[in-house]
């Protein structure tokens, strides 16, 4: 769109019976000022210019931006939040899990247990002897190790695991048991543990109306995404911070009370957090329709 759109700015020709004013290039040629009427150098409203004509924009254009869209990314295929969330707050989404114990490990600290093939990234603090010199590295590294229950013939060790960052997708209203409820959280699903987002629910159509009213019609469609991705990573955000409650709760009070869909639907209704990440992320489309 970029490359093959063009916008013609043709001004009225100079006439001293119309006025003293007029628009011209700069010494250096490089941009366009209007003088005239005690005024010189003032720079055009180009924005404003191009707002008016985003507001009132040909359909043959806005055709080609959707086309230039296209569907954009599914959230469930799309694994770069995941990645990016993790990468921001693996360190302090952390657990304990008994994994198999290493021979560096304080005898004092092990148990009875039995291991298993399944590995596991834990957090452990850095060791004098591992840091580079004349580098500034954090305290801790990610030691894969294996995974262990409690009894049996090895040993065990709990140490810190960094909490997985589950999935969103969205859905319709008839998959929850109310259909105002805004988020589910579904830690069996087939694709695995995911939070099912209410694409129906009264909040997120309420903040899409809303936002979309600030931003010429053309934006529409983005300012959707915008709004549905951030109330999706914010409820998988919620899911992955509640897990530090499972040394107070059993994961069936964690998952049926502090997860519910009431709970989930409760705390993705606050406007500070989330309306303070949709207007950073929406601030990338310009000018909004009004002052807010």
């Amino acid at each position: 769109m970029q490359q093959n759109l063009f916008i013609i700015l043709e001004p009225h020709l100079f006439d001293p019976q119309v006025g003293m004013w007029g628009i011209h290039p700069d010494q250096s040629r490089n941009r366009l000022i209007f003088s005239g009427n005690g005024e010189k150098g003032v720079g055009l409203p180009l924005s404003d210019w191009g707002y008016e004509f985003s507001v009132d924009i040909p359909e043959a254009i806005r055709e080609a931006i959707r086309k230039a869209r296209g569907e954009g990314p599914n959230s469930l295929e799309d694994e770069e939040y995941r990645k990016r969330l993790q990468d921001k707050f693996g360190t302090r989404w952390v657990t304990t899990q008994l994994v198999k114990a290493q021979e560096k490990d304080n005898s004092d600290d092990t148990q009875a247990a039995t291991c298993s093939d399944d590995p596991v990234p834990t957090i452990e603090r850095e060791t004098s002897g591992t840091r580079r010199r004349k580098r500034k590295r954090k305290g801790h590294v990610q030691v894969i190790r294996l995974r262990a229950t409690a009894g049996g013939d090895g040993q065990g060790v709990e140490r810190a695991v960094a909490v997985d960052v589950p999935k969103y997708k969205y859905v319709t209203k008839e998959q929850f048991e109310e259909p105002w409820h805004f988020a589910s959280w579904v830690p069996m699903d087939p694709d695995g543990p995911t939070v099912l987002m209410n694409a129906d629910s009264p909040t997120l159509l309420e903040a899409i109306k809303y936002h979309q009213g600030q931003y010429p019609d053309v934006f529409a469609e983005e300012v959707q995404d915008i709004v549905e991705r951030t109330y999706g990573e914010v409820a998988i955000c919620k899911i992955a911070h509640s897990q530090k409650l499972s040394k107070h709760v059993t994961e069936q009070e964690l998952d049926e009370i502090y997860r519910s869909d009431v709970a989930l639907t409760m705390s993705l209704m606050g406007l500070l957090a989330e309306e303070s990440l949709i207007a950073q992320r929406l601030s990338k489309l310009g000018r909004k329709k009004t002052a807010a």
